[in-house]
């Protein structure tokens, strides 16, 4: 008989197999008390830099509370948020726009039938939107189903009118850790209706009430730009970029009185202050020691939600709040060091803060970085919010030069001046400078696409070199409003910071389809 080839194996006995689960579940502890104490000893030096972190702010001045940046208080007959308030609650019924809400729904695939229709309705609107925006030629059939749409929307346009008329506006300041902001995304449709109502009446040769829409969607950038937060920046500096592409488009044959020029000259004269954004950086580091504090206390959960009391969250927040306390102690001081630089016009201490921000995105990849994630956010749209103020002063600037050039026009047979300066006295009080530079705004009359231009985010004068794929010079253009037609993008479209991407392409802009 062969031999067999192979031999049985041993079976652990029941005390061998007893004896290996001691040693693994003996191993499995060790390694849990190794991490224990390296969270309990990061726990202790993380907690330390954070409190010496929160004492060296509170020492220097800095506002730790939102109660002490909020704007001061206005006068009923001036305020416009209860306005604000009732339209919001009209765009709502109205289907104009979605809820921050419904959208996060859509996004967690929860939506009811109703509101996937509220939906479908609002993707409607942004086409059409989209598809008046963006044609070279509008159509009868395309300006006759947008007038079918403003028709419906008169009563909330009127109020939009009204509320924008106010000189001041209080925005809700309680809520707990973190402070309500109004529905942008309710709102932001209703002013892109108004500038597409504004180029619809400017077709119908109703050129001063195209000026009045146009002052009106201004005036709400104004009140946008007293909100005391940088999302308030970013939404002002949107519908500026806007208003300046729809002016564009309007300009070449515009015919309006001194009166309805001077209503939206003056409206552009109300925002894009820098006593404005000091605010917001101040109210934004306030809000993030705030924010901190409810999360560690328990009262937040990590997506901004009040804690439900249950031991997982609470337990999240006991393993990552080292983490907390090295990104509050990290975004603290990170405010204390660029503030010296944000304080300064943008055309003195700009260079700086560009190289800060461009240090502090290459630093962002390395791993200590990585821990302070929220931190590095919140301070990237802080140096972002800085640029896009003076992107946004910029383009009213413009803007104003731009009517006194149209009204020069009108007394000179369609000649432009040869120097702006010939603009000062009767037309202009006196011309404004480049807020990139401190250099007189730029003129080209007599390029094949006559233009007005600024530095741009790189603060260097390319003599005009424009694209209107990069509207506001973010790839080393020149930020430019163009007085007699727009020429070609010369480069392929991407997307930009969303402090200066409005959500429908104006003229000077690439043809984006509006997130829905």
């Amino acid at each position: 008989m062969a031999k067999s080839d192979t031999t049985d194996k041993k079976v652990p006995t029941p005390k061998e197999t007893r004896n290996k689960w001691r040693m693994w579940l003996r191993v499995l502890g060790i390694a849990l008390g190794i991490l224990l104490l390296v969270r309990l000893g990061w726990g202790v030096l993380s907690a330390r830099d954070a409190r010496r972190a929160v004492a060296e702010a509170e020492a220097a001045g800095w506002p730790m509370t939102m109660a002490e940046v909020l704007p001061p208080p206005v006068g009923p007959a001036d305020d416009a948020w209860p306005l604000y308030q009732e339209l919001l609650a009209q765009a709502d019924q109205a289907a104009v726009g979605v809820t921050a809400e419904l959208q996060d729904k859509r996004a967690a695939g929860r939506l009811s039938p109703a509101e996937a229709a509220r939906f479908q309705a609002h993707q409607t609107d942004q086409e059409l939107l989209r598809q008046w925006f963006d044609a070279e030629q509008r159509t009868p059939e395309l300006a006759e189903a947008l007038g079918r749409r403003l028709e419906a929307l008169e009563p909330l346009l009127e109020r939009l009118e009204q509320a924008s008329a106010r000189p001041a506006v209080a925005w809700p300041r309680d809520g707990g850790p973190v402070m309500p902001t109004p529905d942008l995304s309710l709102l932001t449709p209703l002013v892109h209706f108004q500038m597409a109502r504004a180029l619809h009446r400017f077709d119908a040769g109703e050129h001063a009430a195209a000026l009045a829409d146009l002052a009106t969607a201004v005036g709400v950038a104004n009140h946008l730009a007293e909100l005391p937060t940088l999302e308030g920046r970013a939404a002002e500096a949107s519908l500026i970029g806007f208003a300046s592409g729809v002016l564009q488009r309007m300009l070449p044959g515009l015919e309006t009185s001194p009166q309805a020029r001077q209503m939206l000259r003056a409206a552009l004269a109300g925002g894009s202050r820098r006593e404005q954004f000091l605010r917001a950086v101040r109210f934004s580091h306030a809000r993030l020691h705030e924010t901190y504090r409810a999360l560690a206390d328990g009262q937040l959960t990590l997506e901004g939600q009040p804690i439900d009391g249950g031991l997982g969250q609470g337990l999240k927040i006991w393993l990552l709040r080292p983490f907390l306390d090295n990104n509050l102690a990290h975004a603290l001081r990170t405010y204390r060091e660029v503030m010296p630089l944000l304080e300064r016009p943008f055309a003195e201490g700009g260079g700086e803060v560009n190289a800060f921000a461009e240090a502090f995105v290459e630093e962002a990849g390395g791993m200590g970085q990585q821990m302070r994630l929220w931190a590095s956010v919140s301070v990237y749209n802080l140096l972002n919010a800085a640029g896009g103020m003076a992107t946004s002063r910029a383009q009213r600037e413009m803007m104003s030069v731009a009517l006194a050039l149209r009204a020069w026009q009108r007394d000179h047979d369609g000649a432009l001046p040869a120097e702006l300066g010939a603009l000062v006295g009767d037309y202009l009080p006196a011309l404004p400078v480049d807020p990139f530079t401190g250099e007189p705004i730029g003129y080209l009359p007599d390029d094949e696409y006559p233009r007005l231009y600024t530095a741009g985010m790189d603060r260097t004068d390319d003599g005009g070199t424009c694209d209107p794929a990069d509207p506001v010079g973010h790839r080393g253009h020149d930020v430019c409003f163009f007085l007699q037609g727009t020429p070609p993008p010369t480069t392929q479209p991407t997307t930009q910071p969303a402090a200066t991407q409005p959500a429908i392409a104006p003229a000077t802009q690439p043809a984006t389809a509006p997130a829905s």
